[in-house]
């Protein structure tokens, strides 16, 4: 699949700067998933590569 088949995280970046804008501490965890997914999905990745990501990611 090429970048224009895939929903680009440009949206989900907007509305994180939008909800900061409003709220500096408003909660934009649903929206960094959403990019996180679709990154995951530019790179196909499979699960057991999204686990490894994740995993290495995860705030200790």
């Amino acid at each position: 699949m090429t970048w224009a088949q895939h929903d680009t995280p440009a949206g989900p970046v907007e509305r994180i700067l939008t909800t900061r804008q409003r709220d500096p501490g408003g909660d934009t965890t649903a929206l960094e998933r959403e990019i996180d997914h679709l990154v995951y999905g530019l790179y196909d990745l499979t699960t057991e590569e999204i686990a490894v990501v994740e995993e290495s990611t995860r705030a200790k």
